[in-house]
């Protein structure tokens, strides 16, 4: 036996770490209801913390579904219908260390909710807990729409018989239903409104010529008023389907006659998402209307006055009007006995019946573009056969 004896004590040392890493999220936080998300991000840090030894961080590991659509989960490139996983690298033994996840290319579907899980391990597979928050997404504008005066003509309002007491719409909020549901309510509605004095009028106001409405003012419509957005105060505001209506009441004096008048109504959601504010085209949430004290006029082309015809194929003539849209014509039909126009034995064409004694009926012609502006034509084509030989007719038109 030699007795030699190792000098130097060889030492072997391991750290023996069953913690699981703690993971934080903070952002988005759950429950937000967002416009726009470019980043998740929050921190993450090894158990146990010093002076206690940890082997460090390894992954974060993050599923992204989007409820709306059921089993859809964002896989790196496209949203597919397996379950997939994200793995975010994020080394380090350091406290609160930063992670991130680069959302700006992710197709974010407005009206979606969708579910965040996620959930870390370190070196040694010591897994965190899941956890999860909820998300959803509004970027879609409200929409609203003009329901008095009327979409898709100049409708002429007097002070008589048709007056426009008060004006009137409805907004909805966007997305909706069971494909998008998921909206941030309506939270402001308006409308402007301007009379046109421009010699060449267009969609755009013009502050040097056309008159902003301003119950504010003195005079509600003067040239040099700003053009401003007058809120609509409806205590209802929700994020239903069904539109919200309002109301607002007008001062008659405001509106002087024989003029064209703009009117664009607009709304706001909770997220701030709203309407295009710069009129481009006459639609839904913008308007063209009339004050009309003058009547319109109408004439007949056809059959011309005082002219002989073999048989007439119809009764034509046109109509107009300076500030509205002309909405009917109708004419009288009159089959004349003797020199009288209105003696008691004319007959009268009443349609389908033919002709007949008094009382006379009003025939409604048809307008050749359905309700139109400024001058049109429209024809009348009831009156076939029989026109009796050498008798005299005479018709009366009105708009």
């Amino acid at each position: 036996l030699a007795s030699n004896v190792q000098v130097s004590v060889l030492v072997s040392s391991f750290v023996y770490d069953v913690s699981s890493p703690t993971l934080v999220m903070n952002n988005p936080q759950n429950g937000n209801l967002l416009r726009a998300l470019t980043s998740i991000n929050g921190t993450r840090q090894d158990n146990p913390v010093s002076p206690l030894s940890r082997v460090g961080m390894s992954s974060v590991s993050l599923q992204i579904q989007d409820l709306t659509q059921g089993t859809t989960y964002w896989n790196g490139s496209n949203f597919v219908n397996i379950v997939s996983t994200i793995a975010i690298i994020v080394p380090g033994q350091d406290a609160d260390i930063a992670w991130n996840l680069d959302t700006s290319a992710i197709p974010w579907l407005s009206g979606h909710e969708y579910v965040l899980r996620y959930w870390s391990s370190d070196l040694l597979e010591n897994v965190s807990p899941e956890q999860s928050i909820n998300v959803k997404f509004d970027f879609t504008a409200p929409t609203s729409v003009s329901t008095k005066p009327a979409v898709g003509i100049i409708e002429g309002f007097n002070s008589t018989t048709n007056i426009l007491r008060s004006i009137a719409g409805t907004a909805r909020d966007l997305p909706s239903g069971t494909t998008a549901p998921n909206s941030a309510g309506i939270t402001s509605m308006h409308f402007r409104m301007w009379r046109e004095l421009s010699a060449t009028p267009n969609d755009d106001y013009n502050g040097g010529t056309d008159a902003a409405f301003d119950p504010i003012q003195g005079s509600s419509f003067a040239v040099g008023n700003t053009l401003k957005w007058i809120a609509v105060n409806n205590p209802v505001m929700t994020s239903s389907p069904t539109p919200i209506s309002w109301v607002y009441a007008l001062d008659q004096g405001a509106f002087p006659d024989d003029s064209i008048f703009r009117m664009q109504v607009h709304s706001r959601d909770g997220m701030t998402n709203e309407e295009e504010s710069t009129p481009t085209v006459v639609g839904a949430n913008f308007v063209r209307f009339s004050r009309d004290a003058a009547p319109p006029v109408s004439f007949t082309t056809y059959p011309a006055n005082g002219t002989s015809y073999v048989n007439p194929s119809g009764i034509f003539g046109t109509a107009a009007d300076a500030t509205s849209s002309i909405r009917k014509v109708e004419i009288r039909i009159g089959k004349q006995v003797g020199n009288d126009f209105e003696a008691p034995t004319n007959t009268y064409w009443k349609g389908g019946f033919g002709w007949q004694l008094e009382p006379s009926t009003w025939q409604v012609t048809t307008l050749t573009c359905g309700v139109c502006t400024s001058s049109q034509t429209w024809q009348y084509l009831g009156v076939q056969n029989p026109w009796d030989s050498g008798s005299t007719y005479y018709v009366n038109v009105k708009a």
